[in-house]
């Protein structure tokens, strides 16, 4: 997996400062957690009921912080070390005012992905 690859890029490294923009039922949070157990991570998922799942599954993890909001309303007061989901691919827009209609008319993964630039640890 993609964690599996940059843990062994990154061997000494036990902390990571993990972002997934659209956490779903946590896939990719499990597979952090897998390979950087210290990870703090944060977890935004729109979808009430499922962000209620989310909550309850790391509810003993105070290294996962789960935000109940769209990506597009948070505001993040820190960079990132990664930035990694299974974004929606649908053919919807979303509101994002900072943003040329170009990227958010069409598609959100152009929103997240752009948003995700400025959040990014170089």
């Amino acid at each position: 997996t993609f964690f599996e690859e940059l843990k062994k890029q990154n061997e000494d490294k036990e902390f990571i400062d993990f972002l997934d923009p659209c956490a779903g039922i946590g896939v990719y949070i499990d597979a952090c957690l897998e390979q950087f157990p210290k990870a703090e991570i944060t977890a935004v998922e729109k979808d009430l009921l499922t962000s209620f799942v989310l909550s309850a599954k790391y509810k003993d993890k105070p290294n996962v912080k789960v935000v109940r909001k769209g990506f597009e309303e948070v505001k993040f007061n820190k960079e990132f070390d990664v930035i990694a989901s299974n974004i929606p691919f649908g053919n919807f827009s979303v509101v994002f005012p900072q943003y040329d209609k170009k990227i958010t008319d069409n598609f959100i993964i152009n929103v997240v992905l752009t948003d995700g630039m400025l959040i990014i640890n170089n």
